[in-house]
């Protein structure tokens, strides 16, 4: 039998490319193409093979069981083998950090600060310096910014690491550039990227996820970090939870991947369940083999150990009263949610996740939530901010005669018992001079409440309000003592934004199944500042008998899930009710348990 010869070496971007024989036999050339193909990083030309390190290491078990077993040779290059012993070096360090890290409570900051450090921020700092890269998930308003900022100066004067790169939502642009002035005596300067060459200068370079759909401008960000050996951070994280299929993760990978240190901070790691943060430590540790994140690893991560959080109980922060607000849908309106259970029945069963599967699925969600809020949402092309990815209104609704007679029927005869509920609330707050916040994922319904509550000088912030304007209406509603209420989406304010010096009260007209979007929503009136006395009240409108029911139980679900991966009960009860009652779609949030619960909605 002919002896077949492999090369394994590194290549100058850093893949490392298996060169089999030309002459190869295709007796073993087919399998061995069949089995490194399956790596998601993988490109064959001709006879070579090239990948990623961490898939490498992943798979390199094949270059024994499935080729020198078999009398082939293997040439291995020594930066390869070098290569391999650093990243098993890296697995055992990341293992090392499923046990919770000591650390100093008298504990002195070797730089100088012009602002003082909570207790707390000084903890998190010191566990983040034993770790190679960091993960901070605390509250929001607990200073993630600050702690973050602070451990990269010290790790940088001690030359560990470079210039720092932020990827962050643009409404957290300004908080990164404050705190750079507010935390440090030295003047550091902070540039913003969105295409433009870097001044030299720059030590901390923002920029914000949508630049990251442009293949040459990761290209040059990972450059710069790469000569820089940047530190990177990635703000608000849950942002890229969907792994590999989001072109923003995978922009985000290929930063990490040259970075000095990676760090991530969200205060939801897995707003729908655990494969959300197994996305977020694949950027965290890039460098490490995939099947080193597995569910029974991620589960056994402990706060202090492989993260680190500061809880709303550490913040010591006056209670939140959440209480639901029921009532039952009108005659008529119940009428048009039967019928859109009738069109629906099936919706839910079908197995598939292609595009089209997942937008009629993500159509039956969206009509339902509007039947149960707004029916006439239903005949209205005025929507939500993501109407380029579901059709609106749905074409089975448009075209069902009978539907749409009943939809034009509820128009004509009654305001929805929600809508109602919210003016009736706003008129007796503004008396008090109180100021509320008002949530809903539906662009209709915030400009409905607009309408209505006109005496009230209603401020209005949706994805499609110009920056500028969006800047005016937040100010307004700080300042103007005429304007008693803002209307928003949680997609849209659910974060980088404070406004619990202004406003303590908030109600949600409608939710989605995105857990994720209630929590950040819940913390822009609830943060770190508030005095004592201050009282926080949320109501949650539920339409009984309908998918605001669900909704609630699939979203407690996913708050205990996520307290309990975090050793943080008081987030159970800073964000569900106090009563005694039990994609391509990230903005729905639906999960397979969801789909599971919405079998036997519809009835299948």
């Amino acid at each position: 039998m002919s002896t077949e010869n492999l090369a394994v070496n590194l290549s100058i971007d850093g893949k490392v490319t298996l060169t089999f024989d030309e002459s190869i036999d295709r007796r073993f050339w087919i399998p061995a193409r069949t089995f490194w193909a399956r790596a998601s990083s993988v490109c064959i030309t001709g006879t070579e093979i090239s990948l990623e390190q961490s898939e490498f290491v992943d798979r390199m078990h094949w270059l024994r069981s499935n080729w020198t077993e078999l009398g082939h040779t293997v040439d291995i290059s020594p930066n390869v083998v070098a290569m391999v012993k650093k990243i098993q070096s890296g697995v055992a360090e990341f293992e090392a950090l499923l046990s919770p890290r000591a650390y100093d409570a008298n504990y002195v900051v070797p730089i100088e600060l012009i602002r003082n450090l909570t207790d707390h921020q000084l903890r998190n700092i010191q566990l983040l310096m034993q770790m190679a890269n960091g993960a901070n998930f605390s509250v929001p308003g607990a200073g993630k910014t600050m702690t973050t900022l602070v451990t990269w100066q010290i790790l940088k004067s001690r030359g560990l690491v470079g210039r720092l790169l932020v990827v962050c939502p643009r409404s957290a642009f300004e908080s990164w550039k404050l705190e750079l002035q507010l935390c440090f005596a030295n003047q550091i300067k902070a540039a913003e990227y969105s295409g433009e060459f870097v001044d030299p200068s720059v030590d901390v370079l923002i920029t914000n996820y949508e630049q990251l759909e442009n293949i040459s401008k990761v290209r040059y960000l990972s450059s710069w970090v790469s000569r820089n050996e940047a530190n990177l951070v990635i703000d608000e994280a849950h942002r890229v939870k969907g792994g590999g299929r989001s072109v923003r993760w995978r922009g985000c990978h290929e930063l990490a991947t040259s970075s000095s240190r990676v760090d991530i901070l969200t205060g939801t790691p897995m707003p729908q369940g655990v494969s959300d943060l197994t996305s977020l430590f694949r950027l965290a540790w890039p460098k490490l083999p995939p099947r080193t994140f597995n569910e029974n690893s991620v589960r056994a991560m402990t706060r202090n150990g492989g993260f680190v959080r500061t809880t709303k109980n550490e913040l010591n922060l006056p209670p939140i009263e959440i209480s639901r607000v029921t009532n039952d849908p009108s005659p008529l309106q119940q009428q048009i949610y039967d019928a859109l259970i009738d069109q629906y029945s099936g919706s839910f069963r079908l197995q598939g996740r292609d595009a089209a599967s997942m937008a009629r699925r993500g159509r039956a969600v969206m009509s339902l939530i509007s039947a149960a809020t707004n029916p006439m949402l239903l005949g209205s092309d005025e929507f939500i901010e993501f109407a380029d990815q579901i059709r609106w209104p749905p074409t089975e609704i448009a075209s069902n005669t009978e539907l749409m007679s009943l939809i034009r029927q509820y128009g004509a005869h009654e305001i929805p018992w929600k809508l109602q509920w919210v003016a009736k609330y706003i008129k007796d707050a503004s008396i008090e001079d109180r100021k509320v916040l008002v949530w809903s994922s539906f662009v209709g319904n915030l400009h409905a409440l607009k309408r209505i509550l006109e005496p009230y000088n209603p401020a209005l912030v949706f994805g499609g309000t110009a920056i500028e304007v969006r800047e005016k209406e937040i100010a307004r509603f700080r300042t103007d003592s005429k304007c008693f209420v803002l209307l928003s989406n949680p997609q849209t304010l659910g974060e980088g934004i404070s406004l619990h010096q202004e406003c303590h009260e908030a109600i949600y007209v409608d939710r989605t199944f995105n857990a994720g979007l209630y929590l950040q929503s819940l913390d822009r009136i609830h943060r770190l500042g508030l005095g004592q006395g201050i009282r926080t009240k949320i109501a949650i409108l539920v339409s009984q008998g309908t998918i605001d029911n669900r909704i609630d139980v699939r979203l407690e679900a996913k708050i205990r899930n996520l307290s309990r991966f975090l050793n943080d009960q008081g987030l159970v009860s800073a964000s569900l009710p106090n009563t005694d009652d039990p994609s391509d779609f990230d903005i729905l949030g639906i999960d397979d348990s969801d789909l599971q619960l919405m079998f036997g909605h519809l009835g299948e």
